[in-house]
């Protein structure tokens, strides 16, 4: 799987039209924006949080990411008959990240030409959607705070979904409010969970190498593309995706 992803550090300007492609759909931390989140201290509240509902705190490492997280006290609890708890779970977990996500978008800036990406994508006639497994104010305060809220169609955040990526529900329900088939829209994310989410929906998957991006974490995750940042992505699209 490593082999087949394509890493592009330079792609070459080639204007026309794009017929196949009409939707982009952008991950938020890591790809358009940079947070700076306090990981460690993030996920050390989030096993509070678990051990207040009785699991193990054993069962959980700062290594974890919230998402494992959740998936270890689901199984926990499904392997005791008590999977009716998980949604109070959920959403105590996530409401404690709440916090971390409301102080960190405070500082939040753009990632390096990220904004003019998003404008060219949009000269080019493409629909953009935000979808994002940080909650919803936080991911409506950052795109106030850095002016593109007029360049965004659609915002699926954690709050709209039941399972966050690598799921593919997000990446389903953004393309179900575009009127938009799975083979006509890229998702673009730094993290193995947005490539691996895309590929589950039938999209896609550009990797991008700022926040956590790896190009071996993303490619193995199953990524079509690596590139740099989302800065390279207008040239991606006419380049590799036009008729």
């Amino acid at each position: 799987m490593v082999g087949k992803a394509r890493v592009l550090n330079h792609v070459p300007l080639k204007p026309c039209g794009l017929p196949r492609i009409r939707a982009v759909l952008v991950d938020l931390d890591g790809t358009l924006v940079e947070f700076g989140i306090p990981v460690r201290e993030a996920r050390a509240e989030a096993m509070n949080v678990l051990e207040s509902f009785g699991l193990p705190r054993t069962l959980f490492s700062v290594r974890d990411t919230i998402v494992e997280m959740l998936s270890k006290a689901r199984t926990y609890l499904r392997n005791r008959q008590q999977e009716n708890l998980f949604p109070k779970v959920w959403g105590a977990v996530w409401s404690a990240m709440d916090r971390f996500e409301m102080k960190a978008v405070e500082e939040a800036r753009a990632v390096g030409g990220a904004v003019n990406a998003l404008k060219e994508l949009k000269a080019l006639g493409l629909k953009i959607a935000i979808v994002s497994s940080t909650c919803r104010q936080a991911v409506e305060y950052a795109l106030r705070k850095l002016g593109i809220e007029q360049l965004i169609d659609v915002v699926v955040t954690r709050n709209e979904v039941n399972e966050v990526k690598p799921s593919p529900e997000p990446i389903k329900v953004a393309l179900a409010i575009l009127n938009v088939k799975p083979e006509e829209a890229i998702v673009v994310g730094d993290h193995p969970y947005d490539v691996e989410a895309a590929k589950r929906a039938g999209c896609v998957a550009v990797g991008v190498k700022t926040g956590l991006g790896r190009s071996t974490n993303l490619a193995y995750a199953g990524a079509d593309y690596i590139i740099p940042s989302i800065a390279s992505l207008p040239e991606l699209m006419q380049s590799r995706f036009s008729g």
